[in-house]
């Protein structure tokens, strides 16, 4: 009996309809698994999909898409037996990137999969919700929630919002608690970083490392 690969595609992911790479998959990997293509149609979807993958004991899902559907997919995996790969198809891609999966040619991204090599990585939690990338209140919080909502994808337009709102955005006033100390600071962006960058190699966290346990 041969292995089964789920793809869970985001078709409204920045960079999915200039690529082909459906019949690179299906070329690639057809021989050696089944695979079968699922559409998300709403936020939240593509959690639902891996969840139902996870109770059908499909051993490998692909999250097709960007971070955003990287996270859904991944935060239903967490202490499973089935496997996440990315085939990086959004606009930033950190997770990705760091993993070194190719966000160029999707060739390579697919020939990743197809070598079967898994590696076990760190998640953090905000309340109550795994998260693997990166998660934070201020600037980056609130132009991802643009973004999300935005009708136009693309890095592009990531970064003509990021500065549009620059000049508009006013630091929050926060308080911090840690390793028992308070902090009350006004503060631009706070990031609990899981991997080196935000995507598109904006690194923040150039020492983070998704494997030390922390």
């Amino acid at each position: 009996m041969r292995n089964k690969i789920l793809f869970i595609v985001n078709p409204k992911s920045g960079t999915l309809k200039k690529t082909n790479w459906i019949a690179m998959a299906t070329k690639m990997l057809a021989q050696e698994f089944d695979l079968e293509f699922q559409y998300t149609t709403y936020r939240g979807h593509a959690h639902e999909l891996a969840k139902n993958a996870v109770s059908e004991g499909v051993p490998i899902v692909v999250a097709v898409g960007g971070d955003g559907t990287v996270n859904e997919i991944a935060g239903a995996l967490v202490h499973t037996e089935t496997a996440l790969a990315i085939l990086p198809l959004g606009s930033g891609n950190g997770l990705a990137r760091d993993l070194g999966i190719s966000t160029l040619l999707p060739f390579n991204a697919i020939e990743t999969i197809k070598r079967g090599k898994t590696l076990k990585i760190d998640y953090g939690t905000a309340n109550g919700v795994p998260f693997f990338c990166t998660c934070g209140i201020g600037f980056d919080a609130h132009i991802s929630q643009l973004f999300a909502t935005n009708k136009k994808r693309g890095f592009i337009n990531y970064i003509y919002l990021s500065i549009r709102e620059y000049f508009r955005y006013r630091p929050l006033k926060c308080k911090l608690e840690y390793n028992g100390t308070t902090l009350t600071k006004q503060a631009f962006i706070i990031n609990c970083a899981n991997i080196q960058q935000l995507g598109n190699q904006a690194f923040i966290a150039p020492k983070a490392d998704f494997t030390d346990g922390l």
